[in-house]
């Protein structure tokens, strides 16, 4: 099941708790599914997955070599992402350029078969 994912025009500052920005969880999952709106005069550019880290307190760019890309005022986009199967994980969106005006995403299990 779908559901939001907070979006921040930069990454949470270090110490910032998941459950203070209501960050998407995931658990058992080894796959992230995330799709989104733009807005209207949202324009164009990269939107980043980022992930929590309990062990350190921070929040970082998670697949940063791979980031979701608006390709417009009001259109959409998505991302797959490869992650741990153990949980909790938690995730939110970095959107430097770009309006979103929604964004919702799901663990799933990809069969390695």
């Amino acid at each position: 099941m779908f559901k939001a994912i907070p979006v921040f025009g930069s990454v949470p500052a270090d110490g910032t708790l998941p459950a203070t920005i209501s960050a998407l969880v995931t658990s058992n999952a080894n796959g992230l599914e995330v799709t989104g709106r733009v807005g209207e005069s949202g324009g164009s550019g990269q939107i980043y997955l980022c992930r929590w880290f309990p062990e350190l307190g921070v929040w970082r760019l998670w697949a940063e070599y791979a980031p979701m890309q608006s390709p417009g005022s009001g259109m959409t986009f998505s991302g797959r992402y490869a992650i741990a199967f153990t949980g909790p994980t938690y995730w939110c969106l970095v959107s430097p350029t770009v309006t979103v005006t929604s964004a919702h995403g799901e663990g799933t299990v990809y069969d390695a078969r």
